[in-house]
Order: structure tokens, then C-alpha cells, then sequence
């Protein structure tokens, strides 16, 4: 198969994860937007809050409190965030050359078929909007899939009265979870309206000079 036919399809698949992806480490690396979140919804130790947010990217020591099972966890999180920078990084790189090897052909045609692949991508991601907005309606069920998914079993299960726990309460990260599930779906639909407004003013100029 060549190169050019797979481009579309491709780009479709890519488009909702490069912005699922983006979106979300743009979060994790924004120290100041989790510290204030982490700080709104417990203010118990401003330090640790602090010291783990910090931790996780690269540039603190994790907190003396922590038990030996929430620094294992911590360590464990940092390497997830590390891989899906990675992985983001990989997949753009691959979207990149997708794209260029489009325009070594006729240029023409490479603008219609990113097109047609960035509306599709866009309502793709859209759809799967939907299915996150229904999936975070019960999010103790989300979340724990999510650990399932991500991480060994039993290493992020604490007790309430945990140091993490109270620190990063669940009402924490489903905050995080629609600030990022709704800033991808903003981000569609402004590809989606890029793509469509043009065509929509485009409609009756083709209908006057058909007659």
C-alpha cells in the first residue's frame, strides 16, 4: 500500500489522540494551574501539595509523609506522564510526516485530503466527547478504570484517611477530567467550524453561477 493511501485514515485515528494527549499534558505540566486546582479542594499542607506537584515534574523531593506505598505510586506517575510525552511526541512526528509527504504530490489535492481528514478527525473526537461525557457521569467507575488501565494492582489503592488521598481528593482530579474533556471538545469544534464556515459562504456563490 502506498504512502498517500494511508495518510487520511491515519490522520483521522491521530487527530483525536494527539489533541486528547496534548491537552492533557499541558495540564500536567502546568505546575501553577495544579497546585492552585489541588489547593482549592484541600488546603491541608500547602507544602506537600507543593513538593509532590513539583516532584512530578522533575524538580522537587517527595514529602517525608508520604507512606512507602504513595511514594511508589508518585514514582509511578512520573513515569507515566514521561511516557506519554514520549508517545506524543512519536505520534506528532509521525503526523508531521504524513502531512509533508502529501505536499511532495499536487499540492492542490494535499489541502483537500488534510482537510477532509482534520473534519473527520474533528468529529471523531467529538463522538468520543460524547462517550467521556457519559463514561464521567459515573467517575468513580471512570477513575478506577483509569488506575486499572495505567498501573499495577493495588498500588494506587489508599485509605481514606491517606496522606494522597486528603491532598488530591477525587473531586480534584474530576475537575481536571472535564477541564481537559472540554478543552479538546472546544478544540474540535473550532476545526470543525474552520473547515465548515468557508464552505457554508462558499454554497451560494456555486448555486448563482450553476444557474
Amino acid at each position: 500500500m502506498r504512502l498517500n493511501k494511508i495518510t487520511v485514515p491515519a490522520l483521522i485515528i491521530l487527530i483525536p489522540i494527539l489533541l486528547a494527549l496534548s491537552n492533557v499534558l499541558i495540564v500536567a505540566y502546568d505546575e501553577n494551574f495544579l497546585i492552585e486546582q489541588a489547593l482549592f479542594f484541600s488546603a491541608q499542607d500547602p507544602d506537600s501539595t507543593n513538593a509532590i506537584v513539583l516532584f512530578l515534574q522533575g524538580e522537587s523531593s517527595l514529602p517525608a509523609a508520604l507512606t512507602e506505598l504513595e511514594t511508589t505510586h508518585m514514582h509511578d506517575v512520573r513515569s507515566r506522564i514521561a511516557t506519554a510525552t514520549t508517545v506524543f511526541s512519536v505520534l506528532a512526528l509521525f503526523a508531521a510526516f504524513l502531512i509533508a509527504a502529501e505536499f511532495t504530490g499536487n499540492t492542490q489535492e494535499a489541502w483537500k485530503k488534510l482537510e477532509h481528514a482534520a473534519f473527520r478527525g474533528a468529529l471523531l473526537t467529538i463522538a468520543l466527547f460524547v462517550a467521556a461525557f457519559f463514561a464521567l457521569s459515573n467517575f468513580t467507575k471512570a477513575f478506577s478504570a483509569f488506575h486499572i488501565a495505567l498501573f499495577a494492582p493495588g498500588s494506587y489503592i489508599f485509605p481514606p484517611s491517606g496522606k494522597l488521598v486528603s491532598l488530591f481528593p477525587e473531586a480534584f482530579f474530576q475537575f481536571l477530567a472535564m477541564h481537559i474533556a472540554l478543552a479538546i471538545l472546544l478544540q474540535a469544534l473550532v476545526i470543525v467550524l474552520l473547515l465548515l464556515v468557508p464552505k457554508l459562504f462558499d454554497f451560494p456563490k456555486q448555486i448563482t453561477h450553476n444557474v
